[in-house]
């Protein structure tokens, strides 16, 4: 999609990618409830967006690539877990989290920016081996 974008677009510097950063799951990353099981190394808040989205709103174009961070490996493998209203939830699916934070995401995009301006695409990717959750059911 960038590789388009730079073609249509006479100021190249006006293209650009936030580097730097921490990286965005579409949601907030969190810090590690005091009481976790030592496994969990840092948390993914479904339900909250991450603060850097706030420079977005204005854009001419977003564009959202997530489906490659939810997998087994790049989560669980790696001590990433999720939070929602506050609370870790440690059995949550893959699947059931990803959803709760695309219903995240569906709001800021509904709520913040104009879509009459602001052109949003979004890309994800399938795969049933992606959305595997580990064998534990637990709520801090």
């Amino acid at each position: 999609m960038i590789c388009l974008l730079m073609n249509g677009v006479v100021d190249k510097m006006s293209v650009y990618e936030v580097n730097g950063n921490t990286i965005i799951f579409l949601v907030q990353i969190g810090l590690v409830p005091k009481r976790a099981p030592k496994r969990v190394k840092s948390t993914i808040k479904l339900d909250e967006w991450d603060s850097i989205s706030s420079k977005w709103i204005d854009s001419d174009i977003l564009v959202f690539n997530t489906g490659h961070w939810w997998n087994r490996g790049k989560l669980f493998e790696i001590g990433g877990y999720f939070k929602v209203n506050g609370k870790l939830k440690l059995g949550i699916s893959i699947m059931d989290a990803y959803t709760t934070a695309l219903n995240t995401w569906a709001s800021w995009v509904e709520n913040m920016v104009n879509t009459n301006r602001t052109r949003v695409f979004f890309r994800t990717f399938e795969g049933k081996k992606a959305y595997e959750t580990p064998n534990v059911s637990t709520t801090i």
